[in-house]
């Protein structure tokens, strides 16, 4: 029904229409008047925390990301997850300050890579506010505070992270990063991680993504590691190839926990809309190294700046 070729309704405008893309363009303006009033919230408080009242609206890199996951594993039921980002940036602070409500955990991998009983996912609700300088052109720092939100409780937090780019030789680039997060909780935890990729072309990009998570309350360390192709079908469609093993020493001395091998399909109907399908296979130690199949379906949604 979604892809019919043509709906015979002397009604609408055009007959050649599916009903996807009916929706979609009914959808789009509902989406636009959200996005509108976003940006204008933005720019209020834009202009309150300046001091500088200014009645027009402008181009605010304001947005709210919404991803809607459904994943199914071997032997399961289908689990849902819903996560989401509000961002709002403040061009007359120098766009140095931001104030964010998320129910995940921010990560140095801009890839957002899947884990296995990742021990950073379920963060609750937080809301903060960060400040964002560039020390140098290759040299990011950002600092912020918030409070995660509870039904019955409220739980302050600080955290902290700094990066850097380095042009290796050969084309090669290395981004070292280091993000520290403390609450009273959880105590203090820090994530460390170390990403050499080089892109060939216009199509093929190889990076090899490291990370080591350690939390000082529960002193657990953790350890990912990873390969991956990414390839550009077009300006609509990617693939990710992923290797990846992860290890800790919270049920054993750093021996390797699971590995994981998956292939990330993404498609951009819109701009603004997006979905992903990832089939993958799961070796884990308390199963044996028994191979696990699984897959993992996204619907995103961009309101904002996008």
């Amino acid at each position: 029904m979604l892809f019919s070729q043509e709906i015979k309704n002397n009604n609408l405008s055009n007959n050649n229409s599916s009903l996807l893309e009916k929706s979609l363009t009914q959808g789009e303006s509902f989406r636009g008047y959200l996005s509108e009033r976003l940006i204008y919230f933005s720019t209020n408080i834009d202009n309150y925390l300046s001091n500088k009242p200014d009645d027009k609206i402008y181009d605010n890199p304001t947005y709210i990301h919404i991803e809607q996951s459904f994943e199914k594993k071997q032997g399961q039921s289908i689990g849902a997850v819903t996560n989401f980002r509000l961002r709002l940036k403040l061009p007359k602070l120098k766009e140095k300050y931001k104030i964010e409500i998320w129910n995940k955990k921010e990560s140095n991998d801009e890839s957002n890579d899947l884990r296995i009983d990742d021990p950073k996912n379920e963060e609750g609700i937080n809301a903060g506010i960060s400040y964002v300088e560039k020390i140098k052109e290759y040299l990011n720092f950002s600092s912020g505070l918030g409070v995660k939100i509870k039904l019955d409780e409220f739980e302050p937090f600080a955290k902290a992270s700094i990066s850097k780019q380095i042009n290796y030789k050969n084309d090669w680039i290395v981004d070292l990063s280091e993000r520290i997060f403390l609450n009273d909780k959880n105590g203090f935890d820090t994530t460390s991680s170390f990403e050499i990729h080089r892109i060939f072309n216009d199509i093929y990009k190889f990076s090899s993504y490291n990370e080591y998570y350690w939390n000082k309350k529960i002193k657990d360390d953790n350890f990912y590691n990873s390969l991956r192709l990414n390839q550009t079908l077009s300006k609509k469609r990617y693939l990710s190839y992923v290797l990846s093993a992860a290890s800790n020493n919270s049920e054993s001395s750093l021996e390797v926990k699971n590995y994981q091998a998956y292939i990330s399909y993404r498609h951009y109907i819109k701009k603004w809309l997006y979905y992903d399908v990832i089939p993958r296979y799961s070796w884990e130690r308390v199963n044996d190294f028994d191979p696990d199949y699984g897959i993992q379906i996204n619907f995103g949604m961009f309101f904002g700046k996008k």
